[in-house]
Order: structure tokens, then C-alpha cells, then sequence
């Protein structure tokens, strides 16, 4: 088993198996369960290119990668610009 490198989001825990020819035969998640392969998409390693992405030279059929990454980093420039609460810095004795 291999961990999927290039996860931001904490809560996505994957690892790939391979086949004998060393291409990728399923991706689980941290529970063990199998889960699409399109989930690589969620890796800044993988590669957009016609039809889907690569990951690691593995090519990944995936219709709408651009789209999803565009969306992913619209949600991410959300998150930043997001005004945090200004700290209260206690005052100093006299």
C-alpha cells in the first residue's frame, strides 16, 4: 500500500494499491473501503491533461478536472479572505 502524497484536507486519507505492473489497481480510504480514483484529483500532485489528470504517471479518466479544480481553489480563497476576529491584547502593568 502506498499513501497518497499531496492531501491539504486532513480528513482525506487515501492509499493506492497496485497491480503487478505497478499501475493503480483501487485507491481506499483510511477505513479501508474502496473508493473512486477520481478522489486523486483531491492530490496538488496530480497533473490535469485531455480527459483527466495523471497521478505519478498514472493516467486518470476524470470529465470535468479543470472545473474541479478551479471550484477547489474558489473554495480555498473563501476560506482565506474570511475576516478572523481581532486578538484582544492584554494591556501592560503599571
Amino acid at each position: 500500500m502506498e499513501l497518497v502524497e499531496g492531501i491539504t484536507e486532513n480528513y482525506l486519507i487515501m492509499h493506492i494499491i497496485r497491480n503487478t505492473d505497478g499501475s493503480i489497481e483501487k485507491v481506499i480510504d483510511a477505513d479501508g473501503n474502496e473508493i473512486e480514483k477520481q478522489m486523486l484529483a483531491h492530490s496538488f500532485v496530480a497533473s490535469g491533461c485531455d480527459g483527466g489528470f495523471t497521478y505519478k504517471g498514472d493516467f486518470v479518466e476524470m470529465d470535468d478536472y479543470y472545473q474541479f479544480r478551479k471550484d477547489k481553489s474558489a473554495r480555498h480563497q473563501r476560506f482565506k479572505s474570511r475576516k478572523l476576529p481581532k486578538m484582544v491584547k492584554p494591556k501592560a502593568k503599571s
